[in-house]
């Protein structure tokens, strides 16, 4: 969000390095967008590079970042954990797109990352930092295999184990939906678009209950609607269907959306991200 323009679409901005940096027409430059963006797996491309930063998610953000990075064909890859936002299937793609660069140009990647497992996967050698200090380096093979160094040794062992409590049954559930849709409004392109927008549908009929005490994960691809499902829960962004926090609806009435809001709290994916409150 920091990185990108927030004036120009995600399209412009990485059409604006390859007219820079490859002196191609504005017309080769957008193509060349549409084909950066698509290869780094972002569906309907040419849709996505006329959008705004803000219009994406956290995933597709980072994505538009690696597609500017890449347009050019660098020598160099200088990569500060370029997969965070991106479930599994789209970090492997980016992985494969990385590595295909590799073998077409010689790129050389320098890779900053806390995840051992992409280290595994994807470099040749590895360096392990402590307090400002490199404190082991070798081949991936060789770190793993027999690592030297205490905190090497504390890294490779430092896997999560489940350790879950089972969650008491029976009781009203803290959360529950059903029925939840979430729409945005869209511009209608043409003179349609004069009298009435369309609308994009970034949450399709969802059900769920959360009980006392438990947790209930949301998983999907980038784009999918985790984070705009996490913001109709507090009531942040208008929605439909029936959402009720420990037996209270979310409404028009002000005050009684307050008073629901002093039980809930929300940990955001970007903190200065401003939302639309219903």
């Amino acid at each position: 969000m920091t990185a990108l323009n927030p004036v120009y679409t995600i399209g412009d901005q990485i059409a604006e390095v390859l007219q820079l940096k490859q002196g191609v027409s504005a017309k080769q430059a957008w193509e060349g967008a549409v084909a950066a963006l698509a290869a780094t797996g972002i569906p309907e491309p040419e849709r996505r590079a006329a959008t705004y930063p803000h219009q994406l998610s956290g995933g597709q953000r980072q994505r538009a970042m690696i597609a500017m990075a890449l347009a050019c064909r660098p020598r160099l890859l200088l990569a500060d954990e370029p997969t965070t936002a991106l479930d599994v299937t789209l970090r492997q793609q980016i992985l494969d797109l990385l590595t295909d660069l590799q073998r077409q140009n010689g790129m050389a990647v320098l890779l900053i990352t806390h995840d051992l497992n992409l280290v595994r996967k994807f470099a040749d050698r590895v360096a392990v930092m402590e307090n400002g200090h490199l404190v082991e380096q070798g081949t991936v093979e060789e770190v793993f295999r027999n690592p030297q160094h205490p905190y090497t040794r504390r890294l490779i062992d430092s896997r999560p184990q489940r350790d879950v409590q089972p969650v008491r049954q029976g009781g009203e559930p803290v959360m529950q939906a059903s029925a939840l849709k979430v729409s945005y409004p869209v511009p209608i392109p043409g003179f349609r678009g004069w009298f009435r927008r369309g609308a994009f549908v970034a949450v399709h009929g969802a059900e769920f209950s959360i009980p006392r005490g438990g947790t209930l994960g949301i998983v999907g691809e980038s784009g999918s609607g985790k984070s705009t499902m996490a913001l109709a829960a507090p009531g942040l962004v208008p929605h439909e269907g029936q959402l009720q926090v420990v037996g209270r609806h979310w409404g028009p009435d002000t005050a009684r959306n307050r008073a629901i809001r002093r039980i809930v709290q929300v940990v955001f994916q970007i903190p200065f991200r401003r939302c639309r409150r219903a």
